[in-house]
């Protein structure tokens, strides 16, 4: 039955963070976890990091059901920075193609000797 009401999960410190994270099969062997540590204190956070996960396979069954196939954190950790660098070069892009549009309405309105600030409002 569904009351509606979602369970509370408990806020987690960065170890047990990483606890969790070794829970669902997620390994620590490109990564170890004291660099995984000091990545989630300064660099990023859990859900960011922990959402990458749902790109792998788990297994389907026997004693490792539900934990991620050779899922090490320091593949989440490379996603979390190609994400980055990709959301800084839409940016960049975003506020070229901005400059170029605002340049190109200012000529166009120079070419047609628009002057919208000395109309009678």
């Amino acid at each position: 039955m569904n009351t509606g009401i979602q369970s509370i999960k408990p806020m987690l410190n960065t170890y047990e963070q990483i606890q969790h994270l070794k829970s669902k099969g997620i390994r620590f062997d490109i990564c170890s976890e004291k660099e995984a540590f000091q990545y989630l204190r300064c660099n990023n956070n859990y859900f960011k990091i922990a959402s990458y996960r749902k790109n792998y396979d788990k297994y389907q069954g026997g004693k490792e059901k539900g934990k991620y196939i050779a899922l090490d954190f320091g593949c989440l950790k490379d996603l979390a920075i190609v994400d980055m660098r990709l959301r800084y070069t839409i940016v960049q892009l975003a506020l070229d193609i901005e400059h170029y549009a605002k340049v190109n309405i200012l000529t166009m309105a120079e070419d047609h000797k628009e002057e919208p600030w000395k109309q009678n409002i």
